[in-house]
């Protein structure tokens, strides 16, 4: 994803707001010890990491992007154990090791070739979390085809080639938008799903409920969450 403010914002109210990234935090808490030194890979503006630096020792996100990195440089400039890795997966990884991976939407070149996931493994010690699409993410409009494989199908297909058992569960879970008001609602449909204005208006109008001040953007998503334990 290529990040700017106003993507980065909303990005960050979706995720106070809605159950992402909290129903797979809630399934990855538990594996964690204090001792722990993690890998986020393609952290965006940490949406993982905020809740889980508390729980370890040191977390090392590797984003790619200048604004969303930036963006975690700026908010954890003085935290020792959150360390923000500029550059690309696997171009850029310096040589650690790490207890526990996370991997979430980070598409196929992290999640669906075999060079990958086999370098995802050799850092790992513990535990890798891998989340992918099992379904369409388009905020109800009928516009995104399910592709064929669906993408965790590819990973879980290259983890079998691997000879790597792993843990899957499929989660259904809301990844909404709230906005101010329908004008919001409409730049924010209109460039999320590239559609016209007037086409994201009466989208908006279909699916926006009233929550409090605001309005919200519901977008039921159905994804995979794939573990693979070493110990």
């Amino acid at each position: 994803m290529k990040w700017d403010q106003q993507r980065l914002q909303w990005y960050l109210r979706a995720g106070e707001k809605s159950d992402y990234p909290r129903v797979f935090l809630d399934r990855i808490k538990p594996f964690l010890q204090a001792s722990d030194t993690l890998l986020d890979i393609g952290a965006g503006p940490g949406l993982f990491a905020r809740e889980l630096l508390p729980l370890v020792r040191k977390i090392y996100n590797l984003e790619p992007d200048p604004v969303s990195r930036s963006f975690l440089e700026q908010q954890y400039a003085h935290q020792e154990k959150m360390v923000v890795l500029e550059g690309s997966w696997p171009q850029n990884i310096p040589d650690l090791e790490v207890d526990v991976t996370i991997s979430a939407f980070s598409g196929a070149g992290v999640m669906a070739r075999e060079d990958s996931l086999r370098l995802i493994c050799r850092l790992t010690r513990r535990h890798i979390f891998l989340i992918a699409p099992a379904g369409p993410k388009d905020f109800g409009a009928g516009l995104e085809k399910p592709s064929s494989p669906l993408p965790y199908e590819q990973t879980e297909s290259l983890l079998q080639q691997l000879g790597l058992q792993f843990h899957r569960e499929l989660i259904s879970f809301d990844f909404g938008q709230p906005v101010a008001d329908l004008e919001e609602a409409t730049r924010f449909l209109s460039r999320q799903l590239k559609i016209p204005p007037q086409m994201a208006r009466n989208h908006a109008d279909r699916i926006a409920r009233r929550e409090g001040d605001e309005l919200y953007l519901p977008n039921p998503r159905h994804s995979a969450l794939l573990r693979i334990d070493f110990s």
